[in-house]
């Protein structure tokens, strides 16, 4: 491979890595590949749905939960496509005419209008009854035979799905269902069990996975029948393919719903060089947190809809010819030019690209050091996740798997140095094997290097002579260590800005909360110091007394001085009053003082009135006018 050519590598930049420039936005980055993801809720609409608990009936509550996920959808990841499918209903409408299944919405992205339908459907159940309606169980059952409905209810969803014409990143298929075992493994119904299964293992064969949210007030036992269709129990033995394809509560289902793929969002594939003779593999890289962003800015309207025609915009660089007429510029025919040395230097676009290009992208195997080399406080950026990537170099995973083998057995770390992108700086960094021990996939962790100028330089002497005493180092440890939570998990707790953010887009897209609910977003973080007192009010006190033995009066009366004199601002009325006004006399003391720049423009102005002249330009040309007139 040249290198000039990258192959079928990819990279794509994001707004977070400080090394990418030229063509990537913002400070470049790395990030997941966009993409959208399909999403068809299949809910149940069986009398079986119709049971009653505390919050209402089970189909009430589907059609509340699509709600509010709805909502986080269309506001944060509205490029997504989600359809909504009824089935076990008394009417039917699908494009294969299939008895008792309803389409209520095929795949598209979510808006107002889909929602509002929704809504209309908790507040008019009687109108649902009436358009769609909720079929008897054994009435509905009966009318398939030996075949089930739940069979032509995921061929639905599937079709749905595969009539999609666009890449989408993932493709879903949820259950919304009341009943934990529809057809018990008994005469008829062991048929129409197995003809459900099958047609589950298409589904996933197709790439499209299968979750099931249950909804029943008792207890929901999976293994009766829906973990036999949400995972393939030749492969596995049984066990789920995903651990969260059976939902526990509405927070597992909107986890669900709002989290990216891993192994469909790439961050890069670059080609890995590990050995001589240009020995290479490919590996994909990850991020496995990200932070959460208030995105980018989408239009809860369509602007056609609301009767505004669509506009479209693009740069084009012109030059006036002969005539005067301005005459596009190809791309070619654009320069760019840097002042250097007193004089322009002119670059075309691929001359600038060529100053920025050191290598071509990959990863380039250097050697090996010891893990304790690996410091943490090293760690200067967030680090990705690497895992072997087959699609483009055949026995990827091979070697892979031996390198981190060896890794882990003799107790050192890869370094590497890392290239993303043509136009992004190289930069030294280490690769770690997975501890197995842990929840982390098998793969390597990725930590970036830091360079001499990502450390930080210190703004304080070290030698200042002060230092803290070892009671004052104890106290202060016994205060943080009470202050310290050893169950805190960052990821249980909302940001409070973000919240505030999107109640503030729903409002404007719904017209349904108030400012005042938009002000009302419980910030947990922000911890009372109720909470502070009572787990370390007496170790406060004794740091106080620890560190200001002879007490803090000296400041609190310094505070008073201040106010009892009025503050800054009154300070500054009494400077201001102080001031004398320009005279010829005093100018020209000023000026041998070299002191007259201290003096305002408009004091400046009044003077040169004063002397007949008209004062004109900006200060220096102000100070200039008059030394010209004391010279």
């Amino acid at each position: 491979m040249s290198d000039d050519d990258d192959g079928g590598w990819q990279w794509a930049p994001d707004d977070e890595d400080d090394e990418a420039a030229g063509d990537t936005k913002g400070d470049g980055g790395i990030t997941a590949v966009p993409g959208k993801d399909a999403v068809v809720y299949l809910v149940d609409c069986q009398d079986s749905m119709l049971e009653e608990g505390d919050d209402g009936n089970t189909f009430t509550r589907s059609i509340q939960l699509i709600t509010k996920a709805l909502y986080e959808q269309m506001i944060a990841r509205p490029s997504d496509l989600v359809g909504i499918v009824f089935y076990g209903t008394q009417h039917n409408s699908n494009s294969n005419d299939h008895e008792h299944i309803y389409e209520f919405r095929d795949l598209g992205t979510p808006d107002v209008h889909l929602i509002r339908m929704l809504e209309a459907i908790v507040e008019n159940p009687d109108d649902f009854e009436e358009r769609i309606g909720h079929g008897d169980t054994a009435t509905v059952e009966d009318s398939y035979g030996t075949s089930a409905l739940l069979k032509y209810a995921l061929s639905t969803a599937q079709l749905m799905i595969s009539q999609v014409r666009i890449k989408v990143a993932s493709r879903r298929v949820i259950i919304f269902t009341a009943v934990d075992d529809p057809y018990p493994d008994a005469g008829d119904a062991h048929k129409k069990r197995q003809n459900a299964i099958s047609q589950a293992r298409d589904v996933r064969d197709k790439g499209i996975a299968i979750g099931v949210m249950p909804l029943s007030n008792t207890a929901f036992d999976s293994t009766l029948f829906y973990n036999e269709i949400t995972s393939d129990q030749s492969d596995n033995g049984g066990i789920p393919v995903d651990e969260t394809a059976i939902l526990q509560d509405q927070d597992a289902l909107l986890r669900r719903l709002q989290s990216k793929v891993q192994r469909h969002r790439p961050l890069m594939k670059i080609p890995f060089t590990i050995g001589p003779g240009n020995l290479t593999i490919g590996v994909r890289m990850y991020k496995l947190y990200r932070h959460a962003t208030k995105g980018v800015y989408v239009n809860v309207r369509n602007r056609e809809d609301l009767g505004y025609p669509r506009v479209e915009s693009k740069t084009v660089h012109t030059y006036a010819d002969g005539t005067g007429q301005p005459m596009p510029l190809r791309p070619d025919e654009v320069h760019r030019t840097v002042s250097y040395g007193g004089e322009n230097v002119t670059f075309t676009k691929r001359e600038l690209e060529g100053a920025k290009f050191f290598a071509a992208p990959g990863m380039t195997l250097l050697g090996f050091k010891p893990r304790h080399r690996l410091k943490r406080h090293s760690n200067v950026k967030n680090g990705l996740f690497v895992y072997p990537d087959e699609s483009v170099v055949k026995g990827s995973t091979t070697v892979f798997c031996a390198l981190r083998a060896s890794c882990r057995k003799r107790g050192v770390f890869a370094l590497c140095r890392l290239i993303g992108s043509r136009s992004m700086a190289p930069r030294f960094v280490a690769l770690y094997p997975t501890d197995e021990e842990d929840d982390s996939p098998v793969g390597f962790h990725l930590t970036y290097l830091p360079y001499t100028d990502d450390m930080r330089k210190l703004p304080y002497d070290r030698d200042d002579g002060v230092h803290a005493s070892p009671s004052q180092v104890d106290t202060m440890r016994g205060l943080i260590q009470s202050l310290t939570s050893s169950t805190f998990d960052a990821r249980k707790y909302k940001n409070p800005a973000l919240e505030r953010h999107f109640r503030a887009i729903e409002s404007g897209a719904f017209d349904r909360l108030s400012e005042a609910a938009i002000a009302t977003v419980v910030d947990y973080t922000d911890v009372p110091i109720s909470t502070v007192d009572e787990r370390a009010g007496d170790i406060v006190s004794e740091c106080v007394a620890t560190f200001f033995p002879h007490g803090t009066a000296t400041a609190v009366d310094n505070k008073r001085k201040a106010r009892d004199d009025g503050g800054g601002a009154a300070r500054a009325k009494k400077a201001k009053e102080d001031v004398k006004p320009l005279t010829p006399a005093l100018v020209k003391s000023l000026i041998e003082t070299n002191k007259l720049k201290s003096r305002t423009v408009a004091e400046l102005k009044e003077f040169l009135v004063g002397q007949g002249i008209k004062p004109v330009g900006t200060k220096p040309k102000l100070l200039d006018a008059i030394a010209a007139q004391f010279s």
